[in-house]
């Protein structure tokens, strides 16, 4: 009687060992091995620049439109001047408004998933758009370099010519009497002796500006 008892609890034993090492089921596989799904996160820019006299939509703004849900520009009576702001799309369009000087970037308040974040709106006056030719000429029977600039920038006030090196008063001023006008002309042009581009191993290397009232914008730099 007690070997056969014995035998029974052996046999347990051994059922309860083959069970607790058999595979689990396909359900428990799939709870083990599934991956937590997290919802994506919207990221929102602290700070934008938009082109003077140009508009961007929210995506360039939020990283998901569809969480977008209102556009507000603080104290709108000193900046609207400057730029507007669509509250339904969350639009930004930009002025062409020279008068004032554009100090710092404008805050507009952008709500996305019941959240308010404050952005930045940097508003960019890009660089003229100039082309310079570069030509060995002789002028009144002397060799030189000519380099003659072409461009017509709307809007602008003025440009503004400097050599990035070697450039002395009497270029300067040069530069400011013939190629300082919002559109060229037929006197656009300077010269270089021989001897002066020698000492410059050839090649100069011009910064441009225009200016737009009392604003200027990015630097056009170019080597010839």
């Amino acid at each position: 009687m007690f070997k056969r008892v014995l035998a029974n609890v052996l046999i347990c034993f051994v059922l309860v060992g083959a069970v607790s090492s058999a595979k689990p089921s396909v359900v428990e596989a799939a709870r083990v091995q599934s991956p937590t799904v997290v919802a994506p996160t919207v990221t929102v820019k602290k700070s934008v620049a938009v082109v003077l006299g140009k508009k961007i939509d929210i995506s360039k703004i939020v990283s998901d439109p569809s969480a977008f849900e209102k556009m507000t520009l603080p104290n709108a009576k000193k900046y609207k001047k400057y730029l507007t702001v669509n509250k339904k799309t969350g639009t930004i369009k930009t002025k062409k408004y020279y008068k004032v000087k554009i100090k710092k970037p404008i805050p507009v308040k952008v709500k996305v998933k019941g959240h308010t974040y404050t952005v930045n709106v940097k508003i960019r006056i890009p660089a003229p758009n100039v082309k310079v030719k570069k030509a060995k000429v002789n002028f009144s029977g002397v060799k030189c370099y000519k380099y003659t600039f072409k461009y017509s920038i709307k809007n602008a006030t003025k440009i503004k010519v400097r050599m990035k090196k070697g450039g002395k008063s009497s270029i300067n001023e040069d530069l400011d009497r013939f190629i300082s006008k919002s559109r060229s002309n037929k006197y656009s042009y300077i010269l270089y002796s021989l001897k002066t581009m020698k000492k410059l191993k050839n090649k100069v290397t011009f910064k441009i500006v225009a200016y737009y009232g009392k604003n200027k914008s990015e630097t056009r730099v170019i080597t010839k």
